[in-house]
C-alpha cells in the first residue's frame, strides 16, 4: 500500500483587448490550490490499483474599477447567481474522484533495465461545476441572445461535471549513468457523455517525460534524516480539443499548453520522499472567458509532496 498527499499552486497572471459591450482593458489573475490525495493498492506482483481524490480552490482576482458581466473577484467555493436569480455555478472544493487500474507489463524489479505500465480508468465528476451556458451559444445561434441587457456569468469552476474513461502507457528506465532514471507517461481522457446542463468536455491528451540525476552528493541509504535524493527536469504536455455547450463548440476550449519544470527530491529510510516542483508553462489559448482577443498570460506555479509505501498486505485482497 502507499499513500501520496500532493499540493500545488498556480498563479495566472492575464489581460486581453475589450470585448463587445465592455469598452476596456480586461486584467485579472487566477490562482489554483489545489491538495490531492492518493491510496495506491497493489493486488499481486503485476495489478495495482488507485483512487485519488483532489481538493481545490480557485480564485479570480479583477484588477479593474470598472465592473464586468464575465469577470469578477471571486472564487470557486462560493455559489454563483445570475441576474434573474438562478444558480449558473455550484461552488465548493471537492474535486472529481478518479479510479485507476495499472497492469505492470515489464518488471525488472529493484535493478536496472525497464519497467512499463498499461493503465485504464474511469473520473467520476463532483457537483460543483457549471450549470449553464457562459457563453450564450444556443441563443446567439438561434439569434435570441440581447446583446443590451447584462447577462452577468461565471465561467471557471473546479469540476467540468462530465464523466470520462482514461487510458494510459507509462514507460520508465532505470539505468548505471546520467540519468540514473527517466521515464515517458502518456495519458488520454475521453468524455462519455454530455451532462445534463448540455455540456460536452474536451478529449485531453496528457504527455509527460522526466529525467532524475541519483543523489548528488555523497547519500546514506540507511539515514533516517531526508537528504536531497535527485534533481530532475521534466516537461509536460497537454493538448485539449474543443468542447461544447448544447452542441455549439466552445470558444478557446482548444488549446495545448507546454510546461517545463524543476524537481527536488528528498529522501530518508523509513519516513517516505518529499519532493519540490517549480515549474512556468506557455498556453496557446488561455481561456478567461470571452472570444479569441489579442492579450498575454504569464503562468508560473510549484507544488509539493510527499509518499509514503506501507509494508502491509491486506490478505483478503492479495490474489494467490
Amino acid at each position: 500500500m502507499m499513500l501520496t498527499a500532493d499540493y500545488s499552486f498556480q498563479f495566472i497572471d492575464w489581460w486581453h483587448d475589450p470585448v463587445e459591450n465592455e469598452a476596456f482593458k480586461h486584467e485579472g489573475n487566477l490562482s489554483t490550490h489545489m491538495l490531492n490525495l492518493r491510496f495506491s493498492l497493489g493486488l499481486d506482483d503485476y495489478w495495482d490499483m488507485t483512487i485519488e481524490q483532489p481538493f481545490i480552490k480557485r480564485c479570480m482576482d479583477w484588477h479593474r474599477d470598472e465592473s464586468s458581466e464575465h469577470h469578477r473577484t471571486e472564487c470557486s467555493d462560493t455559489d454563483f447567481y445570475d441576474d434573474h436569480g438562478n444558480l449558473q455555478a455550484r461552488g465548493g472544493i471537492l474535486g472529481d474522484t478518479q479510479f485507476k487500474v495499472r497492469y505492470l507489463v515489464e518488471n525488472v524489479g529493484k535493478g536496472l533495465g525497464n519497467r512499463f505500465f498499461i493503465q485504464g480508468g474511469l473520473v467520476v465528476p463532483s457537483n460543483y461545476t457549471l450549470l449553464s451556458d457562459p457563453f450564450f451559444l444556443k441563443e446567439k445561434n438561434e439569434g435570441t441572445y440581447d446583446e443590451s441587457h447584462s447577462h452577468s456569468h461565471r465561467h471557471f469552476a473546479i469540476s467540468e461535471g462530465i464523466y470520462k474513461a482514461s487510458f494510459g502507457l507509462e514507460f520508465f528506465q532505470k539505468r548505471s549513468t546520467y540519468p540514473v532514471f527517466w521515464g515517458i507517461t502518456s495519458k488520454i481522457y475521453y468524455p462519455l457523455k454530455e451532462n445534463k446542463y448540455g455540456f460536452l468536455s474536451s478529449v485531453n491528451y496528457d504527455f509527460s517525460l522526466f529525467l532524475l540525476s541519483g543523489p548528488p552528493f555523497n547519500h546514506d541509504v540507511k539515514s533516517e534524516s531526508f537528504q536531497l535524493n535527485s534533481i530532475g527536469l521534466g516537461l509536460n504536455i497537454k493538448h485539449s480539443d474543443f468542447a461544447e455547450w448544447d452542441g455549439f463548440e466552445v470558444p478557446n476550449s482548444k488549446s495545448t499548453a507546454v510546461t517545463p519544470m524543476l524537481t527536488f527530491t528528498f529522501a530518508s529510510l523509513n519516513r517516505g520522499s518529499f519532493g519540490f516542483s517549480l515549474n512556468t508553462s506557455n498556453v496557446s489559448t488561455f481561456t478567461v472567458g470571452d472570444d479569441v482577443l489579442d492579450g498575454d498570460t504569464q503562468i508560473w506555479g510549484f507544488s509539493l509532496s510527499y509518499r509514503k509505501s506501507l509494508d502491509k498486505i491486506i490478505d483478503n485482497l492479495y490474489w494467490k
